[in-house]
């Protein structure tokens, strides 16, 4: 369904009053004393996985899905609060859940959306404390962000980190589209999708299925259908955040990064 597949994964910002929307060349990028990288980009692409390997070679590493699992829902997690890390986001996936029948581990539709609201309103607030963390860090710093930062339809928030970084946005080869469905399934991440979308694509469904209800819908199924609808929907909403702050890059050029100083020089020949 998809032609390509994009992923937003690295942002960059200088602090030293280069504008947003200026296109920095190689040099500027290489030269710049402290960094700060959002990545962003569909789950499942490796995002958490980049995040971590930058956190190794001495990066600050600032995971939005964290931050809203281990504080602005952590009353709702749980006791699954207390095991969520930068990379292992399991509580918050299960908390964020499917949409479907509840027998196959779904949830009610009118349930689902509470939680949809629940987790971009945690969202839009882990993006302006990221923003708080880009000014204060000593130290380079990668920003994680989810995969719904293009759905947020919040332009002042997005211009706000637009302005502390360098949007990188990765694209997917054909291939590779199969893979991130994959691990999307087997490694679940928080969904977000537009209130719009979500019920248009639960009537095409159920139209194309013959259900009659919603919680009819097997929630493995149903994901599995609509994840490349959705990627198709993200497609042109990445490329305008790469094209308004920053430049793209194929994901798998990134397969043989070993640490920081790697990620950068892949980024400056994109540049």
């Amino acid at each position: 369904f998809i032609s390509s597949l994009y992923l937003s994964v690295f942002s960059f910002r200088y602090r030293d009053c280069i504008k947003p929307t200026m296109k920095l060349t190689r040099e500027e990028f290489l030269n710049s004393p402290r960094k700060a990288v959002t990545l962003v980009g569909m789950s499942g692409v490796g995002k958490s996985y980049l995040s971590v390997l930058l956190a190794q070679s001495g990066w600050v590493n600032f995971s939005c899905d964290y931050l809203i699992g281990s504080h602005y829902l952590k009353d709702h997690l749980k006791g699954a609060a207390q095991g969520l890390s930068e990379d292992n986001i399991l509580g918050l996936s299960e908390f964020v859940g499917q949409v479907g029948s509840q027998e196959k581990g779904g949830l009610a539709l009118e349930e689902f959306q509470m939680r949809q609201k629940m987790y971009k309103d945690a969202e839009l607030k882990s993006l302006a404390d990221a923003c708080k963390e880009i000014d204060k860090a000593d130290a380079p710093i990668v920003i994680d962000s989810t995969g719904s930062i293009c759905e947020l339809n919040a332009p002042n928030t997005i211009d706000a980190i637009g302005q502390r970084t360098l949007f990188v946005y990765l694209k997917v080869r054909q291939e590779g589209h199969e893979e991130i469905l994959k691990r999307a399934v087997e490694y679940p991440k928080p969904l977000y999708y537009s209130p719009d979308f979500l019920l248009e694509r639960l009537d095409s469904y159920k139209q194309q299925f013959d259900v009659v209800k919603t919680d009819m819908i097997d929630p493995l199924a149903f994901l599995r259908w609509v994840f490349p609808f959705l990627f198709e929907a993200r497609l042109q909403k990445y490329q305008a955040l790469a094209d308004q702050y920053g430049v793209s890059i194929y994901s798998d050029q990134f397969n043989d990064a070993q640490n920081a100083d790697d990620i950068i020089q892949i980024i400056a020949e994109a540049l």
